[in-house]
């Protein structure tokens, strides 16, 4: 009985049943936990950014539709003058092509055509609609000194 005193006393078979069954109740409860947290962090993260990358592809195509009509009234005027329709020495004819192509494409506030001594004709529309000629002489801005330079390199149209 001594030996049996000094051994200590024997843990219950139910204790330590029940002991077992709850820590692998816990650890399938947590590795249940753990990938379904896992998988649905890495579900909410794609789907986020396949939600982003739709928005963007509408913005983007959105903001060309709204940019397709004046890229196609320059390449327009640009053709005419490139073909000799146009001459853009002829200030009567010139603006004429420009007043007109506004008429094309009510959504364009104005267009304008730069000599390279950065002479500007422009077409604009005012807010009663009517479309007025200016002449205005940018030569002095650097800005748009800047940009013809940028444009002359260019070996292609840009925005």
């Amino acid at each position: 009985m001594a030996n049996r005193a000094a051994a200590g006393t024997p843990i219950p078979i139910s204790f330590t049943l029940a002991t077992s069954i709850g820590l692998l109740v816990a650890l399938a409860v947590g590795t249940v936990f753990w990938v379904q947290w896992s998988t649905a962090k890495r579900n909410t993260a794609e789907l986020v950014s396949q939600r982003a990358n739709l928005y963007a592809d509408q913005i983007i195509k959105d903001l060309d539709n709204q940019l397709q009509p004046a890229r196609h009234l320059s390449e327009f005027i640009a053709g005419k003058i490139e073909h000799g329709e146009i001459d853009p020495s002829d200030r009567a004819a010139l603006e004429t092509a420009l007043v007109n192509s506004l008429a094309a494409a009510p959504q364009i506030f104005s267009v304008a055509y730069f000599d390279t001594r950065l002479q500007a004709t422009a077409a604009r529309r005012g807010p009663e609609g009517i479309v007025r000629v200016h002449h205005f002489d940018r030569s002095g801005t650097a800005n748009i000194a800047a940009a013809f330079r940028q444009t002359q390199a260019a070996k292609s149209g840009f925005w």
